[in-house]
């Protein structure tokens, strides 16, 4: 399996919210990464951003760079995540945060903006 499966998107004018299916060990992007303790590497979160853009948003903008990323804790297989996007067609940005859900709490695993070209 690639990608994580989307249980729910909810809309909010230019922002969007997925909340992902938990994190299977099977995604591709685990593999190797590392074997004694898998987490989801930074390339991989940022794919999953610009698919998500390229499907809810029309994708016609390309990946152009990453002027602003942190990253504060890792995901792991089994966590349950959400991916927010705000996507502001003016400045040809796209903001992210990847937040994991767990016991009744949010923490953000990682954020950013990711500039688009044409």
């Amino acid at each position: 399996m690639l990608l994580p499966e989307i249980e729910s998107v909810q809309r909010e004018g230019e922002s969007l919210t997925l909340k992902l299916a938990p994190l299977e060990r099977s995604l591709f992007f685990f593999q190797g990464h590392f074997p004694a303790r898998a987490i989801l590497p930074a390339v991989a979160q940022l794919d999953m951003v610009m698919r998500a853009y390229q499907d809810y948003y029309g994708g016609r903008l390309k990946f152009k760079g990453v002027p602003q990323v942190k990253f504060m804790a890792p995901l792991q297989p089994h966590d349950t995540v959400s991916l927010r996007l705000e996507f502001n067609a003016p400045r040809r940005t796209l903001r992210f945060a990847f937040s994991i859900l767990k016991e009744g709490r949010t923490q953000v695993a990682s954020q950013g903006c990711i500039g688009l070209a044409a």
